[in-house]
């Protein structure tokens, strides 16, 4: 298995491309994993920007997007690990075009949700990762995969 880092804006969560080819190709899913590792006590949220390319389309419309909320809550051993305000938001997607006709499917359609947990002396956090799988459904057209960057949103704290 070979991993391609792809750029992280987020201190506590990363994404890494599983492979180094970038088109995607039908029944050839490819995933992207995404970890969470907290750095204290409290909820997270940021969003994962896929970005694709198809050629096929005009120049204006060649690149689309497909956006994942990020929810991570890390907490000490038996207490809360966030105050309840992670939200339950779908995810928003074709920010800059739209997927429609191109055959991709992106999984984790209502975002991904991390549990961290500090087990050890020092107070440091377990890491969790978990994976975005991307399909495509059919030979054309030719979709690239071009980027995929982790933004924050926001993060709220719960001490």
């Amino acid at each position: 298995m070979t991993f391609c880092k792809v750029l992280t804006l987020h201190d506590s969560f990363t994404a890494s491309l599983v492979g180094e080819l970038t088109v995607v190709r039908q029944n050839k899913p490819r995933q992207v994993l995404v970890s969470f590792q907290a750095s204290r006590v409290g909820t997270f949220h940021a969003t994962l920007n896929i970005t694709f390319s198809d050629k096929s389309r005009p120049n204006n419309v060649q690149e689309f997007r497909v956006s994942r909320e990020l929810r991570g809550r890390a907490a000490l051993p038996d207490s809360p690990a966030s105050n309840g305000d992670a939200s339950n938001t779908s995810t928003v997607e074709d920010v800059m075009g739209s997927e429609e006709g191109t055959g991709i499917t992106v999984s984790g359609d209502y975002g991904l949700d991390f549990d961290a947990e500090s087990t050890q002396l020092d107070g440091s956090f377990t890491t969790e990762t978990k994976e975005v799988v991307i399909t495509k459904s059919s030979t054309t057209p030719t979709v690239t995969f071009k980027a995929a960057r982790v933004s924050s949103t926001h993060d709220s704290v719960t001490e």
